[in-house]
C-alpha cells in the first residue's frame, strides 16, 4: 500500500500543477482519498459511434470520451492496438494527444471516421480499444467505437429498439409497396433493410408490449411486411410470434448476399392511438433446413388470423 500512497500523492500534486499550467486557478492541495475507489478510473461514455444511410455522405462529427478518476489524471492512460471486427479495418482516426478537461476532471480523447470509411461495404463495423492506467485496480477496460454503415440495416443477431410515431410515413398496409390512395385507411411504418447471407434463411421478429420481458416496448399490436428490393411482395405477419407479436422467415436461395425491405407497422391505422408506441425488431438465423414450422409452436389465446388486411378493432 505504501507504493499506492506515494503514487496518489504524486497524482494529486500533478493534477494541481496541470490545472495551473492550463491557466486555471490552482486549488489548495489536499490529502488524496486512499479508499479503493481512488485507485479506479471510469470511461464515459465507453461506447460511441456513427450511423449513415447508403446515399448519405460519411459523417464528419467528432465523438469524444472522457477518462476520469484521480489515478487516471495522475497516470496518463495507455492504449493497446485497435481491434477491428466487421470485415473492415483502419477506418477509425483516434486522437491520443493529451487534452485535459477541468470539469469534470479527466483526459478527453476524440475519434473521427477516416475518409476511407466511405468505401466500406454496407455493414456494421466495430473497433475495440484496450485502455490501461498505471497502478489502477480495474485494468483493463475498453472503448468501443461502432460505425453502422446503413442506419436501418439489420443483420443476423441484431436487435433494435424503435417506435412508431405520428411523424412516420403512412401507407395503405397491403402487399403493394406504396398504396396510399384509400383515405382514412393508412398505417404508420418504419422501414428496415434485412440482409441475408447466401443460401440461408433468417427470421424477423417484431415485439410489442405483450412481451413482459421487455418493459421498454409499448406498442399494442404490431405487424410486419416484407418485399424484395425489386418490390415483389414476400410475406406479412400479424400474430405469428408469441402473444400478438409478428414473425416471419426470409430466405435467400442465391449465391450472393440478398436484401429485403421490411416494414414494421401496426394492426391499427393512424387515426387510433394504438397505432403508435415503442417496439423491438430482431433478426435470427434459421437452421440449414429453414425455419419452417419452428417459428411458432402453437397458437396462443388472443391470437388473430394472419391476413394482409384486417378491419380495425371495434
Amino acid at each position: 500500500m505504501r507504493s499506492y500512497v506515494r503514487f496518489l500523492t504524486a497524482a494529486a500534486t500533478a493534477s494541481v500543477l496541470v490545472l495551473s499550467a492550463c491557466g486555471g486557478e490552482a486549488a489548495t492541495p489536499s490529502s488524496p482519498d486512499l479508499s479503493a475507489g481512488a485507485l479506479t478510473y471510469a470511461i464515459s461514455p465507453n461506447n460511441v459511434g456513427w450511423s449513415k444511410q447508403p446515399a448519405d455522405p460519411i459523417p464528419t462529427t467528432t465523438q469524444s470520451v472522457l477518462i476520469t478518476g484521480l489515478i487516471a489524471v495522475g497516470g496518463y492512460p495507455q492504449f493497446g492496438a485497435i481491434q477491428y471486427s466487421g470485415n473492415g479495418n483502419n477506418w477509425l482516426d483516434m486522437t491520443t494527444t493529451p487534452d485535459l478537461s477541468r470539469s469534470p476532471l479527466g483526459w478527453r480523447f476524440s475519434f473521427k471516421l477516416k475518409p476511407g470509411a466511405a468505401s466500406l461495404p454496407i455493414g456494421t463495423y466495430t473497433a475495440t480499444i484496450p485502455v490501461m492506467v498505471p497502478a489502477a485496480t480495474n485494468n483493463p477496460q475498453s472503448i468501443v467505437v461502432t460505425f453502422n454503415n446503413c442506419g436501418n440495416c439489420l443483420f443476423v443477431g441484431d436487435e433494435r429498439l424503435a417506435a412508431l410515431t405520428n411523424t412516420d410515413p403512412i401507407w395503405d398496409r397491403s402487399s403493394t409497396y406504396n398504396n396510399d390512395d384509400v383515405p382514412g385507411d393508412r398505417y404508420p411504418f418504419d422501414e428496415w433493410r434485412v440482409i441475408v447471407a447466401p443460401f440461408s434463411s433468417v427470421w424477423v421478429d417484431m415485439i410489442g408490449e405483450c412481451d413482459v420481458t421487455r418493459p421498454d416496448v409499448s406498442h399494442d399490436d404490431v405487424y410486419l411486411y416484407a418485399w424484395t428490393t425489386a418490390l415483389a411482395f414476400v410475406d406479412s405477419d400479424d400474430d405469428g410470434g408469441s402473444c400478438n407479436n409478428s414473425i416471419f422467415e426470409l430466405t435467400n436461395p442465391g449465391a450472393t448476399q440478398m436484401e429485403f425491405i421490411v416494414r414494421a407497422t401496426s394492426y391499427d391505422d393512424d387515426t387510433d392511438s394504438y397505432a403508435y408506441g415503442a417496439y423491438r425488431i430482431r433478426v435470427g438465423v434459421c437452421p440449414a433446413s429453414g425455419c419452417g414450422g419452428s417459428l411458432r409452436a402453437a397458437p396462443e389465446e388472443g391470437d388473430k388470423l394472419t391476413a394482409e388486411k384486417q378491419p380495425l378493432r371495434p
